[in-house]
């Protein structure tokens, strides 16, 4: 049984492709470290040519949701509708009118907020 667990380990070994490594060893590790300096470098450069990435203010995309759900609401309150049942009772989901208008103010102080922010900081920027 160890005999032919020996022979499936060195075919395993003899199936496996030898690694390669890309730095000679017979190079001198100044050489070594001058050579990954300069890729290094390179990468550096690279990097500061690409376009950098701006970061996006949460404000003005919260303020569109906020005012969509607030529209939302107030589209469902006219579409579901409201029906008189025999009893004479009022069947209605007027819930949705206050919540509907509560996310539409929300949304319209959070866009104020957003664009106050924005020429606040376009004119401290012109300032500098």
């Amino acid at each position: 049984m160890n005999h032919l667990l020996g022979n499936l380990r060195q075919e395993h070994r003899a199936e496996a492709p030898p690694t390669k490594d890309l730095r000679p060893l017979h190079q001198p590790a100044e050489a070594r470290l001058q050579t990954n300096r300069s890729h290094s470098t390179a990468i550096q450069r690279n990097s500061l040519q690409e376009p950098t990435m701006t970061r996006i203010s949460p404000l003005p995309t919260l303020s569109l949701a906020f005012l969509a759900l607030g529209g939302a609401c107030l589209l469902a309150f006219n579409l579901i509708g409201s029906t008189i049942d025999a009893q004479g009772m009022l069947h209605e989901p007027f819930g949705l009118i206050p919540i509907g208008w509560l996310l539409i103010v929300i949304g319209a102080v959070t866009g104020t907020i957003a664009v106050a922010r924005r020429l606040w900081r376009g004119r401290s920027r012109d300032a500098n």
